[in-house]
Order: C-alpha cells, then structure tokens, then sequence
C-alpha cells in the first residue's frame, strides 16, 4: 500500500496520459461540514462499488460516507485511523493499516456483492489500488443480503447522519457505482513513468451504438407474471454478473415454469445477435417460435428464433422449464451486455469535487445531486 496519489507534477502529466485532478474539496470537522441527500427510489443495495480521494486533515475517525433509517445505518469511514466499512454494529472489514500520513494522497474503495457464493469475496477494500488481505476485525455478510445504503433514505459524506463523527481533510473524485462489483482499476492507474498510482475518469459502460446509455434503467423493463424472489430481482439480470456459479447475478420469477418478459421501452435495433445467459427453459423474441435451452448455465444465441436482422427487438421472454422459474443472469444485443445507466446504475453519481463545479453536482449525467452544507469553497490540491 505504498503507491500514493501526488499533485500534478508539470510535464509529467503530457507524457503519461494522467488523468488531470484540478482540486479538492476541503472538509472542516469544526465547521461541521458535508453534502446530504435522500435517493429517490432505491437501487441495488446488495451490489455496489464507492470510491474517493482522501487527504488527512486531522487525525482519528471521521465518516467518510453514512446512511440511517430509523436503527439501521451503513458507513464508510475511518476510525482510530484504520479505513473501515460496517453496519448495525457488525464491522465487516477494518483493515490493520494505519492510514495516517497527513503529506498523502489514500485512494480509498470499497466494494459490496453479497450474491457471491465465496463469503470471504461479498465485501472488499482497497488502499491505492492494492487490495486489503490483512484486517483488524473481518466479518462476512450473508449471502444475498441487502443493507440501507443505496435506498430510500438519508445520506450524508464528512458526518453521521445524526450529526458528529465529522470528517477533516480534503476529498475528490467521489464516485458510486449502483449494481456493478468494480476493482480500483477503473478509477486508477500506475503511471509508467513515475509508478505512482494516479487517478481516472470512470466513464461508464458506453458502447459505439449507444445500445447501454445514462437515461436507460433496463430493469424498469423487466417483469416477472408471478413476481421476482426476494433474492433475485429483476436488477441482477442488469448489474454484469454472470458466472458459473447459479446463485450469482440471477433475476427468478417466483414459482415453477413461470416467466422472465424484457419489454424495452421504444425497442432495440439488434444489427447482429441476441445472447442470454440463463440455464433450461425456453426463450421467444418478439413472440415468435421458442428456443429450447439446454441445462447449462451459459450464453444463449437465439438467432434461430429471431426476426431476420436488422430488427427491433420489443419483446424477449423466457419461460422456466419444469420445476424451474424463469431466469436471466445477463442479455447482450451485437455483443453489448446491457447495464442498467449505462453501468453506472440509477442511483449512480461522481462528485469531482474539483473546484471546476458546483459543489454536490453530480457529474455522471444521472443528476444525483448532493446539497452541500456549511461549505465556503474547494481548495487546489
């Protein structure tokens, strides 16, 4: 955990291609500053990445980000130096590090995804690009759980929701990420020439045919005829995770032989193919004949039963076999696997946190914005 953020250094930044950070945003525990804000409707809660940039102001505990509902409350903090994520009590990961140089730049990210069959892999932190394997306190949430972070309540980054516990030091480039398990790298880089570890633009999961765009929540699209399990619903199908495991990144309607329709809103011009990662059961495009799946948890190439290409696809339904529901891990259109907002998800947002925007504008195009309070500014790096 060695590699540091540094200020621009000039010349460097032409060379190595840097991502260039004008600013930071100054956090004064005395003040009591923060930004606050209440989501609108709730995202995925079990599957999510945060990152930021921190400076130490002072030292000690400060949140780095907290939500509260009633008892419940999530947090990102630091506490007695250590970086740590928890909730209800229950401290899931606190690392033995003590990040307390107050001359560095620690690129701070954390990363749920409880639908992870390995516990020890629902909950990850990271210092600098470096994943954290050695913990003070180390717990593993149940597989599948959902906790109040990313919902409908309140939230506030630099203090307790209940006031307090204020952090004191600089921030930028926050970036939170609604439905996809991301590492460092996405927000990162080593630069070759100084072998530092330097900060990126996440961008989103944009594609040259604007198929995954920021205004599309494809999982408003899905319906299940006799409803999603608690466990699998329909944002799974739309988060990016497909793996061999059954249990990991899958929408199921409840009951036997029930069904999975995709109705996406104004259609899709598919140019190629439609893939679907699902196991048995049987799968119609635009209501016309049926693919018949086999067992295998893999991708589907329903070309035998699509319209001649190009066409719009209106409706994708796929049928459980059985005793099974319908289920979808995972739908890609000419090779795009689709994302809910263009991977950033609905409750998505990036705070540069620069100087160079308002303060709390979230930048990711979702309009997340954040209101800050008792804020006189940013200061440069």
């Amino acid at each position: 955990m060695s590699r540091l953020f540094h200020p621009i250094i000039p010349g460097v930044e032409m060379l190595s291609g840097a991502e260039v950070t004008d600013g930071s945003l100054k956090f004064d525990s005395a003040a009591s500053n923060h930004l606050s804000k209440t989501f609108g409707t709730t995202g995925n809660n079990r599957t999510w990445t945060w990152s930021c940039w921190t400076k130490r102001g002072k030292l000690g505990s400060g949140i780095l980000i907290d939500c509260s509902s009633g008892s419940d409350r999530f947090r990102i903090r630091y506490i007695s130096d250590k970086f740590d994520m928890a909730s209800d009590g229950t401290i899931y990961r606190q690392t033995n590090a003590l990040l307390r140089d107050p001359d560095a730049w620690y690129h701070l990210v954390a990363v749920l995804n409880t639908s992870q069959n390995t516990a020890d892999n629902r909950v990850k932190l990271y210092i600098n690009g470096e994943q954290v394997t050695s913990f003070n306190t180390s717990n593993n949430p149940s597989q599948h759980d959902g906790f109040i972070l990313n919902t409908n309540c309140l939230h506030r980054i630099g203090e307790l929701c209940d006031n307090g516990s204020n952090y004191d030091g600089q921030m930028s480039q926050v970036y939170f990420i609604d439905g996809q398990a991301l590492t460092p790298d996405s927000f990162g880089f080593t630069d070759p020439l100084t072998n530092t570890w330097r900060p990126k633009k996440f961008k989103g999961n944009l594609d040259p045919n604007n198929i995954n765009n920021i205004n599309r929540t494809w999982s408003d699209d899905l319906s299940a005829s006799s409803g999603f399990q608690s466990d699998y619903p329909a944002v799974n199908a739309f988060d990016g995770i497909f793996t061999s495991n059954n249990t990991e990144g899958r929408a199921a309607a409840n009951n036997s032989g029930s069904t999975l329709t995709f109705s996406p809103a104004g259609g899709i011009v598919v140019n190629n193919k439609i893939e679907v990662y699902t196991r048995d059961g049987t799968i119609t495009v635009n209501g016309g004949s049926g693919y018949s799946s086999n067992t295998d948890l893999a991708w589907k190439d329903v070309s035998s039963v699509s319209p001649s290409t190009p066409f719009t696809l209106t409706s994708l339904v796929v049928t459980g076999s059985g005793s099974n529901a319908g289920e979808i891990y995972a739908i890609k259109i000419d090779g795009v696997v689709l994302l809910n907002n263009a991977g950033w998800g609905k409750n998505g947002f990036y705070l540069p946190m620069d100087g160079n925007s308002p303060i709390g504008e979230d930048k990711s195009g979702n309009g997340n914005n954040w209101t800050p309070v008792n804020f006189g500014g940013s200061v440069a790096l």
